[in-house]
């Protein structure tokens, strides 16, 4: 169909402006990241709250959970050229979540429910929020095909437990997707996001603060941009039992592929050293260059090691007593089909007294595949 311009003044009767044809006229607006010419990406429009449409647990938790106010863009789902509605929810909603099973798990879901007799077979028109409650012992329900379906929290409701989020294992996870103007920062969550985007689409992930950017052909998916952590404080090691250095560590997905800097300054006797390890999700590789000053020789490392398991240990560096060095690190780190996170551990080399790892050490990531 071809869709009036909008807006122009009627005379003898036409233009004559549908709901279907409003909708597709307005869709510019918003973020055209459906994969369609007349379609939006559909998701929560933000205010700056950083609760819009939110679903959270009673202050008292219990068998119900709230919805908090805001604004979503639903793209139609009954037909590919229904176009986009706006939906507000303009006071915050409690939903209540059925019983738990005596023995057995469930996962419910709650979703944005848009529905329109025009289009789709619901028999009603009006936009809510609703709870979609799980089989008992299956997986994630199905979105049901009536009407149009947008999920924005998935709830786990554990055999026997009495409350969502105050313990027991009944936990809420949030599933929001969000919109951006054409162009714009597109922000989302971890656990959401949004796939089918146009080649470069900036992101912002709001969990975890950190920028991202589409790829398409053959990665097809959001690649972390480069960013640096840093050693707050002086980290010391006491044993020869290798610990976490605070701050250098970094979340890492499944199946894909980092290139890693790591620049250490050290604080250790040339008799205890500060020993290290780079440790990454099973089933990953670690391929990692070093370079720096041995603790018991006092000679330079400066070497490349090739490894095939997640934790790759390296050399132990020292200084000499009350002076200081650096030690570096380079390489990549490729993950097979576990996520988790990317990390240096350090310990002592030879026990006695302190090593320390110190402020101002850095971690600077980039993901490449």
């Amino acid at each position: 169909m071809a869709v009036d311009p909008w807006a122009i003044d009627n005379a003898a009767g036409l233009p004559s402006y549908s709901g279907q044809e409003l909708r597709l006229a307005t869709v510019l607006p918003h973020f055209a990241g459906a994969g369609a010419s007349l379609g939006v990406y559909s998701g929560v429009r933000l205010s700056g709250s950083g609760t819009d449409l939110l679903v959270q647990a009673q202050s008292s938790p219990n068998m119900t959970v709230k919805v908090n106010t805001g604004v979503f863009v639903a793209q139609g789902s009954i037909s590919s050229t229904q176009g986009a509605y706006t939906w507000a929810l303009d006071t915050l909603t409690n939903l209540t979540i059925s019983a738990a099973h005596a023995t057995l798990s469930r996962t419910d879901l709650i979703v944005v429910r848009i529905r329109d007799a025009n289009v789709d077979t619901s028999g009603q028109r009006d936009g809510n929020v609703v709870v979609i409650t799980g089989t008992a012992g299956s997986g994630t329900p199905a979105l049901p095909t009536d009407a149009s379906y947008f999920t924005i929290a998935q709830i786990s409701v554990p055999a026997t437990v009495t409350n969502i989020g105050g313990g027991g294992g009944g936990t809420i996870t949030d599933k929001r997707t969000f919109c951006a103007s054409l162009g714009g920062v597109l922000p989302f969550v971890s656990t959401a996001r949004p796939s089918s985007m146009m080649d470069g689409q900036p992101g912002w992930e709001l969990d975890t603060a950190l920028a991202y950017t589409f790829r398409t052909g053959s990665l097809n998916k959001w690649m972390r941009n480069p960013h640096t952590l840093t050693v707050a404080a002086d980290v010391g090691f006491t044993t020869t039992t290798p610990g976490d250095v605070t701050g250098l560590s970094a979340g890492v997905d499944a199946n894909s592929q980092y290139l890693f800097e790591i620049n250490l300054g050290v604080l250790a006797t040339s008799a205890a050293g500060l020993a290290t390890q780079v440790v990454a999700p099973t089933g990953s590789r670690n391929d990692v260059g070093e370079y720096g000053l041995a603790y018991a020789s006092g000679a330079v490392y400066n070497n490349w090691q090739q490894g095939g398991a997640a934790t790759v240990g390296l050399g132990a560096y020292g200084s000499g007593p009350s002076n200081f060095s650096q030690a570096r690190f380079a390489g990549v780190v490729s993950t097979a089909g576990t996520a988790g996170t990317f990390k240096l551990q350090a310990a002592q080399g030879v026990a006695g007294g302190t090593s320390w790892a110190l402020r101002g050490s850095t971690l600077t990531i980039r993901q490449v595949a």
